[in-house]
């Protein structure tokens, strides 16, 4: 049986590799076998346990769910190399030695933010006054002895919005 490994391919500790020689219990609690610093990994998020092959991946109730492959699995599931384990916003590989040999490390880089040069904000231009209207109405306080669907009415008509009939 090839000897099997997991590398923390994207999230909190990237570029760190464990070896998988016995189940081990990934969490974010101190006690776990392999300790993640993920927020959003429950104390005891998953189970992964060699076998024959690859591996089988099991969800300890987890609060956020444990995907291979970008699916979520609601029982145990086999992984073979090359499979991705996602828990919380951390990703794992399953990888073997001769994989290792071959390419050292797996881990995905961080595409750089994503920015946009500041600049000044463009507006639509203001409407063109008519002749006899003024080009912004003034907002006039609204009498309180108007039923609400007359108030309505008014406010939209002091600010342009839309038509009243």
């Amino acid at each position: 049986m090839a000897r099997l490994l997991l590398e923390i391919v994207e999230g909190p500790g990237a570029g760190r590799q464990l070896p998988l020689e016995r189940p081990v219990v990934v969490g974010r609690d101190a006690a776990a076998d392999v300790v993640l610093d993920d927020e959003r990994v429950s104390r005891q998020h998953a189970r992964i346990t060699p076998q024959a092959g690859g591996a089988v991946v099991e969800d300890l109730d987890s609060r956020n769910g444990t995907f291979v492959n970008r699916e979520e699995i609601h029982s145990p599931v086999t992984a073979l190399p090359g499979d991705d384990v996602l828990l919380g916003t951390t990703v794992l590989e399953l990888r073997t030695d001769a994989e290792l040999a071959t390419r050292p490390s797996v881990v995905r880089p961080v595409p750089p933010a994503l920015a946009v040069p500041q600049r000044e904000p463009t507006y639509v231009a203001p409407p063109r006054p008519q002749a006899g209207r003024p080009a912004v109405a003034a907002l006039q306080p609204v009498p309180r002895d108007l039923g609400a669907r007359s108030r309505r009415r008014r406010a939209v008509r002091a600010v342009g919005v839309g038509r009243t009939r």
